[in-house]
Order: structure tokens, then C-alpha cells, then sequence
């Protein structure tokens, strides 16, 4: 067989396209990419789709290094997604609300969070202000397993300018969520909520 033809075809492709085909990977498996060959040591870091879940990542400490790591090492000034999937490695949804400001900072468009209070049941959450008034959010999804409650804005700030997606699984929601939240979304599309109230 030609020498020509075992070439590596897939790290010949331009590095444009390697970095699209590498967001459509979770990112812990992106990055593992950059043992291939020199030429992916620094590709993985230019992906704009950043996907994070702690499956199999179970000590708390090692899941925020890992994703504090990624958010400072990765290049790109743009975040097309960025979704959060953890099961047991958030006690403190302020390191949370870091990394959302973060992605917000660099324009990102989807936002999936999925997050449950397995260390801390009785977790009271905000979500960050920059959240509801950042203009390039599209689509926003969350499932979110802790008491939720709303920030105080400004009664003439326009929430959710741009969003188009809105769906939401709420635990213990608080007592003003709907009131506050739903009179908003002057672009919203495509509406899903669920939820559910704590036994007494």
C-alpha cells in the first residue's frame, strides 16, 4: 500500500474544521485529543461548544479544577455553549455563578445547566444578574435541584432581551419566581416548565 494513502487524513484537514469536529465532543474527551500529535496540543483549546459532567469525576475538588482549568486555558473570545451537568460536586453555587459570567463575558448563545444539591439538599441558589440581561443568550435550559430565587433588577431592565428557548425543571421554587419571571421574554419562541414543591 502507498505511503501516501496511510496518511493520517483527519489531521491534514484544515484546522478550522478539526476545531468544529472537536465541539461536538465533551470537552474532557477534546482534550485528551492533544496526546495525538503536536498539531492538537493547542487545536482542542480553540472549540467554542464547552460540555462539562461529572460522571466520572467524583471528588468535588477534581471536577472544579478540571473546569476552572479548561475555562482559563481555552482561547476562543467566543462561547457558542456551554452546558454544566453535575450530580455531586456542587456545594457552593458561587464557583457556579463564576463560571457563568465567564462564558456570559464571551457571548455565549446556550446555556444548559443541570445541577443537583447532593452534598448540600438544603442549597439556596441566585442565578447571577448577567444571566438575565446578557444579549447574545438564545437558548436557555436548566434543571436545577435546589431553592431557586430570583435577583432584584431594575424594574426598566429588559430580561432575557434575545432569548428565543426557555426551558426549566425547578425544585422548591421560591414563592415570587413566577410573578417575576414569566411577565418577561420578549422574544421567547419556545417555552417548557416543569417543577416541583418540597413536602412539608
Amino acid at each position: 500500500m502507498d505511503h501516501e494513502e496511510d496518511e493520517d487524513k483527519f489531521s491534514n484537514l484544515p484546522e478550522q474544521i478539526i476545531s468544529h469536529i472537536l465541539s461536538f465532543l465533551p470537552i474532557k474527551y477534546a482534550a485528551s485529543t492533544s496526546i495525538l500529535s503536536p498539531k492538537f496540543k493547542s487545536l482542542w483549546l480553540d472549540i467554542t461548544d464547552l460540555e462539562f459532567e461529572d460522571d466520572h469525576l467524583f471528588h468535588p475538588d477534581k471536577f472544579r479544577d478540571f473546569v476552572e482549568s479548561i475555562l482559563i486555558r481555552c482561547s476562543s473570545p467566543t462561547i457558542h455553549r456551554f452546558a454544566l451537568r453535575c450530580s455531586s460536586t456542587v456545594d457552593d453555587m458561587f464557583i457556579v455563578n463564576d463560571w457563568i459570567e465567564n462564558v456570559i463575558n464571551r457571548y455565549v448563545e446556550v446555556v444548559e445547566l443541570s445541577i443537583s444539591s447532593y452534598y448540600s439538599p438544603k442549597l439556596n441558589a441566585e442565578i447571577p444578574k448577567q444571566l438575565f440581561v446578557c444579549k447574545t443568550l438564545v437558548v436557555l435550559k436548566n434543571n436545577l435541584k435546589f431553592n431557586l430565587s430570583i435577583p432584584d433588577l431594575d424594574e426598566d431592565v429588559v430580561w432575557f432581551p434575545n432569548l428565543k428557548v426557555f426551558h426549566m425543571v425547578v425544585h422548591n421554587p421560591s414563592e415570587d419566581l413566577e410573578k417575576r419571571l414569566f411577565c418577561n421574554f420578549p422574544v421567547l419562541e419556545d417555552l417548557c416548565v416543569e417543577g416541583s414543591l418540597a413536602e412539608d
